[in-house]
């Protein structure tokens, strides 16, 4: 739900930018695309070494690790718009010899000389976002898949999406009513709740094999099935870990099963990425607004968000009962048709 809210953040706060920083703004529309992309940026390179941080500190270990990002991109921002109100009242009273305002509270009418000030602090706030987002996605992958029951293995693994999804109807729903300043003094308590619920979970299972920890295994599998007899997912487990270490990337066949397995991954993950999804997330607002849509473009961007966790939520119930397949083909034919009639729209 974190990841949710930090790209759901972008599509109210755009606006909000905007308006705080006009008339006299120097915050252009290129650096308000930076705010929005310098997340999925740090998204991408925080991927990259999170698998083997998992494997070397545990799946529960580094989740927990990434509250901190994830906290330290929201204060930064909140630090950002409180002391830009003592920054503007310093440059009023400068040039008209005035005792500056109450600096605390945040202001509203930022001068230009707080804006280069944006550049670097939000910045930087949204690409450390961005890097817990790309670590915790691929760490709760692992997680979930690791601690799923094989019969519920494909519901449990759609609940991350789920998950991001209301994230991001949070930020919509948040975002119409609040300012930026303020959807991310509460954005913040999510992360919080996370760590403090998530420090009574077990790590998991295969992890700690692969550890030599089996005592440990054994209790993390009894804690999440009950009481069951665990020993036969146990040697399930050890089989599954014999097969799989006994191979590396480097000596794999792509010609072979396993090969032909990670192409299909990764064209499945690179074409997702690249159906523009994202720009449709970041600027669902800004999308209506140019439209003219008669329905306001807030409420219209809440409904894209409803829509999301409905469609996300019937993929998780469907996924184990008519194949991943179906619903790949049926999902990828609705997106292909609903951006180009977008595209003919504004062609037009």
């Amino acid at each position: 739900m974190s990841a949710g809210i930090v790209l759901g953040w972008t599509s109210p706060s755009i606006t909000s930018l905007k308006e705080v920083y006009q008339p006299n703004s120097t915050l252009t529309e290129e650096e308000v695309s930076w705010v929005a992309s310098l997340a999925p940026l740090g998204a991408l390179l925080g991927a990259l070494p999170a698998g083997r941080l998992a494997d070397h500190w545990g799946r529960k270990s580094v989740l927990l690790a990434m509250t901190g990002p994830f906290l330290l991109g929201w204060v930064l921002i909140l630090m950002h718009q409180s002391m830009s109100g003592v920054d503007d009242r310093w440059c009023c009273c400068t040039s008209r010899g005035s005792s500056p305002a109450s600096p605390w509270a945040p202001s509203q009418s930022l001068s230009p000389c707080t804006t280069a000030r944006w550049r670097r602090t939000g910045y930087v706030a949204r690409f450390i976002s961005g890097v817990a987002v790309g670590a915790v996605t691929v760490v709760i992958s692992l997680y979930n898949c690791e601690v799923a029951e094989d019969r519920v293995r494909g519901t449990v693994g759609a609940y991350l999406q789920l998950m991001i999804t209301v994230g991001i109807l949070w930020a919509y729903v948040l975002g119409a009513f609040l300012d930026y300043y303020w959807l991310s003094l509460v954005s913040c308590a999510v992360p919080v709740i996370f760590f403090l619920s998530f420090l009574f979970m077990p790590e998991s299972p295969l992890f700690l094999i692969t550890r030599g920890r089996d005592e440990d295994a054994e209790r993390s599998l009894k804690w999440l099935r009950g009481d069951h007899d665990v020993r036969p997912e146990m040697d399930r487990l050890r089989q599954l870990l014999s097969r799989s270490s006994s191979g590396t990337v480097g000596k794999m066949s792509w010609r072979g099963p396993t090969g032909r397995a990670v192409v299909i991954t990764i064209g499945l993950m690179a074409f997702q990425q690249l159906s523009g999804i994202n720009a449709v997330i970041f600027y669902s607002e800004r999308i209506f607004e140019d439209a003219g849509s008669t329905v306001s473009p807030s409420l219209s961007t809440i409904i894209v968000g409803v829509v999301q966790v409905l469609a996300t939520y019937s993929s998780s119930v469907l996924v184990d009962r008519t194949g991943r397949r179906v619903l790949l083909l049926l999902s990828d034919t609705a997106m292909a048709v609903c951006l180009l009639v977008l595209s003919v729209y504004f062609f037009i």
